[in-house]
């Protein structure tokens, strides 16, 4: 099979893509260094068939600057144009429904705090997209299985900071809300006080070695996908992009 890397390194309105335009600077070398050759290193491989990267892309909590996916061969073979409506209110609920299992329109109005014309164009997208079914005995609208509506088997955040410090380990933390996997990089190898900090906050070290080689220094805690409606927005530009070939 061949391997297929989707590029998301600049703004693309056609799918609804946003990011940061990336600053020449010691981190931004460090970043290009690490996706040219550390992707796989000593302990660890991010590497895939299917992959995805991520340059700085914008999602509410700031910028992180990679997020690698992992995405499923075959699964967005099948795209329906109606998912290239969905926005960040949809995903929301989508979110909230796969959280709860399943709820009626006051639920979800309540829960969400969100007016009824929201609430009813929300559900009427996903369910154009084939996101969403209403079951027949409760009337409650029911998350369809992930197996057929999410596609990324792996979520890894990296954020690059050429000093071990506190703002690192801080920006790595909030990436746990959407990735998988949180992970930080550095230029050089971390100290043993940085090292126990970061293991005790469940995020994953990285560390150049010299300028062609990558070697972790602390495995990261794995949280299951998707874990907030942010997950979901990867996954969704994932399938805009490659339906568009």
């Amino acid at each position: 099979m061949k391997s297929q890397t989707l590029e998301f390194k600049v703004c693309d309105s056609s799918i609804g893509y946003h990011a940061r335009k990336v600053t020449l600077g010691p981190e931004s070398d460090l970043v290009k260094a690490f996706l040219e050759s550390g992707l796989e290193g000593k302990g660890y491989s991010f590497a895939s068939e299917r992959m995805a990267i991520f340059i700085e892309p914008k999602i509410d909590s700031g910028f992180p600057d990679i997020v690698l996916a992992e995405y499923k061969p075959g699964f967005f073979d099948k795209w329906r144009d109606a998912r290239n409506e969905i926005k960040s209110d949809q995903l929301k609920m989508l979110s909230f429904l796969h959280s709860v299992g399943g709820a009626n329109i006051r639920k979800i109005r309540e829960s969400m705090r969100i007016s009824a014309a929201i609430a009813e164009n929300s559900i009427e997208l996903l369910a154009d997209a084939d996101l969403i079914d209403r079951d027949k005995v409760s009337r409650c609208w029911m998350a369809r299985p992930l197996t057929e509506t999410f596609g990324i088997s792996r979520l890894v955040a990296v954020e690059a900071k050429v000093c071990n410090n506190e703002d690192v380990l801080e920006q790595a933390s909030r990436n746990r809300w959407f990735a998988s996997e949180s992970w930080a990089l550095s230029p050089v190898s971390p100290r043993k006080e940085f090292l126990c900090r970061a293991r005790k906050a469940g995020i994953g070290m990285v560390a150049a070695t010299d300028r062609r080689s990558f070697r972790q220094y602390v495995k990261p805690h794995k949280f299951d996908l998707p874990s907030s409606y942010v997950s979901w927005q990867f996954n969704e530009w994932i399938g805009r992009k490659l339906s568009r070939g």
